[in-house]
C-alpha cells in the first residue's frame, strides 16, 4: 500500500502554510493531497485535524478545510525550530563521525601520544 504518513503530511502541509504557499482561505483538498502524497485520505484527515488543532487550519462543517491566517510569530517559532533541528542532526552527524575517526585511533595506538585531546586545539 505505502504512500505517505500522517506526521509527513502534517510536516508537508506545515511548511507549506508557514511558507505561505498554501494562502489564508484557501480551501484544503483532502483527495488532492492525498493523490498528491500517494496516500489514502485516512492520514491526510489526521494531518488536517492535528493542523486545526495547532490553529494552522479552520475545519468548517459541511464547507470544507480551510487555510487560516498565521500570525507573524507562528512563522518565526516555525523556522526557528527547523533550524534547530538542522542543528542537532549537524550536530549528531559531527559526533558520529569524530568517534568514527578517534576510535580506530585509539584501538591501535592506546598508549601512544594520538588522544584525542591532542587534536582538538591543532592548527591554532
Amino acid at each position: 500500500m505505502g504512500g505517505a504518513s500522517a506526521p509527513r503530511i502534517h510536516r508537508l502541509l506545515s511548511a507549506r502554510a508557514v511558507a505561505n504557499e498554501l494562502r489564508p482561505g484557501a480551501r484544503i483538498s483532502g483527495s488532492e493531497i492525498a493523490a498528491g502524497c500517494g496516500a489514502s485520505r485516512r492520514p491526510v484527515r489526521e494531518a488536517c485535524i492535528k493542523l486545526a488543532e495547532e490553529g494552522l487550519l479552520e475545519a468548517r462543517p459541511q464547507r470544507g478545510t480551510f487555510v487560516r491566517e498565521i500570525a507573524v510569530s507562528v512563522v518565526k517559532d516555525a523556522r526557528f525550530l527547523e533550524l534547530d533541528d538542522r542543528l542537532h542532526a549537524f550536530l549528531d552527524r559531527l559526533s558520529m563521525l569524530r568517534s568514527s575517526i578517534i576510535k580506530p585511533v585509539e584501538r591501535h595506538a592506546p598508549n601512544a601520544d594520538c588522544r584525542p585531546e591532542l587534536f582538538e586545539n591543532a592548527g591554532s
